[in-house]
């Protein structure tokens, strides 16, 4: 019984206290973050969709529906019962349903008894570390959720992390008592926690099964919580710095930009538009300086992570429109070379036809231009000659 239980505590029992302990110490840390709200250099640029998962229908807890918590729910008391049931199969306590392996074999010539587990350090090794490397995303992804609950004081955003952990820690802890009560060798040990981290995967094949059910209700669900940290900005991106920090929104330089890029009446259609043009995007890169400048000085707020984003954008439609301008001046001087010859020579051949006189060949017209204009100059003289 020693050997299959921590204290006098069960495997059970000191898995509820395990976890229990780790949620008090996160909840702890989120307390204190949020009171203190320290400035730390932003650790995440994932938004609340793909740290939640978007393949996961724990990303239901980012909106508003019941019937979407009411599946994570359902999600999250399937998953533990599972778990419970390999725990209780584990436990020593619990004889009826045990299944534990007795590994040491007592032979009747013999005082002493021997062991035959053939399970070393490698064997507990591979466990954690097969158990680490694929559960290990699913923690990271819910310390993030945490800390950036934290700083938002969002409390969905804590209970998605919360649930990450949580599901994480369980499937490790369980996966150390089902294999200590009865696996016998290494191999043993690394099968069973193969079988048990798939487990943790229970709430991507719900959501597989949701999308092939009811498709369109899953979009809809995507698409709230896909929106779900821009509506809690929507207000700040106004509120914050309003009076130094310029909202790509209500920029005018970014709407004559956006003008310009359509291809309006008023837009590129002339040196002068491309002058104006041009005089904006000075503009466009001194509003974008002083952001960059900003966005230096304080790179905790997540508002301010987005305007960096939107800067990178307007940059790169900044150097399209450039290439435009470049590439619309190379037009208009090569139309003027060409106009000019053109209407020099539709002078010359008029002049020709009046006074019968025949046309040089010109190289802008070539050799065809050059003969349909002497047969015009022939036709002249003969019709001349006639009514002489």
């Amino acid at each position: 019984n020693e050997n299959y239980s921590i204290g006098n505590f069960s495997p059970q029992k000191f898995t509820l206290l395990l976890l229990g302990t780790f949620c008090g110490f996160l909840i702890l840390f989120a307390i204190v973050l949020s009171a203190a709200k320290l400035k730390m250099r932003t650790i995440c640029t994932l938004d609340a969709l793909e740290l939640c998962g978007p393949d996961s229908v724990y990303h239901f807890v980012l909106c508003d529906s019941i019937i979407g918590w009411v599946v994570v729910l359902v999600n999250i008391g399937f998953q533990v019962t599972l778990f419970n049931l390999f725990l209780r199969t584990s436990s020593f306590e619990n004889k009826e349903n045990s299944a534990w392996v007795y590994n040491m074999r007592c032979p009747r010539n013999s005082i002493e008894c021997e062991d035959d587990s053939t399970i070393s350090w490698a064997g507990w090794a591979s466990l954690f570390a097969v158990m680490l490397i694929y559960l290990m995303k699913d923690i990271v992804r819910g310390l993030k959720l945490i800390y950036r609950a934290a700083r938002l004081a969002n409390f969905r955003l804590f209970v998605g992390g919360i649930i990450l952990i949580s599901v994480a820690l369980y499937s490790i802890i369980t996966s150390f008592f089902y294999n200590k009560a009865i696996a016998s060798s290494d191999a043993e040990i690394i099968v069973n926690s193969v079988v048990l981290t798939f487990m943790t995967e229970i709430d991507e094949w719900f959501h597989r099964l949701l999308f092939y059910m009811f498709p369109g209700w899953l979009g809809e669900m995507m698409d709230v919580a896909g929106r779900f940290e821009s509506k809690r900005n929507e207000k700040s991106d106004f509120e914050v710095g309003a009076d130094t920090i310029y909202h790509p929104k209500n920029d005018p330089i970014t709407l004559q930009t956006h003008t310009v890029l359509q291809g309006d009446k008023k837009g590129i259609n002339s040196s002068e538009d491309r002058n104006t043009s041009n005089k904006l995007s000075e503009g466009k890169q001194k509003n974008t300086s002083l952001i960059g400048e900003l966005l230096d000085e304080d790179q905790d707020s997540p508002v301010l992570s987005e305007i960096k984003m939107l800067t990178k954008t307007i940059e790169k439609l900044q150097k399209e429109i450039n290439v435009m301008n470049f590439k619309l001046n190379e037009i208009e001087n090569k139309e003027e070379d060409v106009v000019e010859p053109i209407t020099a020579m539709r002078r010359r051949s008029y002049a020709g036809l009046l006074s019968g006189s025949v046309v040089p060949s010109p190289t802008a017209m070539g050799d065809s231009m050059y003969q349909k204009m002497d047969l015009m100059g022939g036709r002249s003289k003969s019709f001349s000659y006639m009514l002489s």
